[in-house]
């Protein structure tokens, strides 16, 4: 879900830095590591539109591993785009981790 744009830039910019930080740590949790090796292009959809091309061959540790103000002082990356990156990161975070075999074949 993207995020309602605020009048203020600045205000805007902060509330997409604290998401970031929320999902950073949620991608970060024991349960979620198996995902830091994917790209953001393995998380991408079709219809995710203005996701920062320039990113997509990066994984996610790359991404998360970056402070938020590099991110967002990315060539051509505005607070629009980083909103995309951030519901993909979501998305990533948000996916059931597929269960295990417990060995008997079940």
């Amino acid at each position: 879900m993207l995020m309602q744009r605020s009048p203020n830039p600045a205000a805007w910019n902060y509330r997409l830095a604290i998401e970031f930080d929320h999902v950073r740590a949620e991608l970060r949790s024991p349960d979620r590591t198996d995902r830091l090796a994917t790209t953001v292009s393995h998380w991408a959809l079709p219809t995710d539109r203005y996701v920062p091309r320039v990113f997509l061959g990066h994984t996610l540790a790359e991404l998360l591993d970056t402070p938020f103000d590099k991110l967002s002082a990315t060539p051509s990356v505005g607070p629009r785009k980083l909103d995309v990156l951030i519901g993909v990161l979501r998305r990533a975070a948000e996916v059931v981790p597929k269960e295990t075999s417990n060995g008997n074949g079940h």
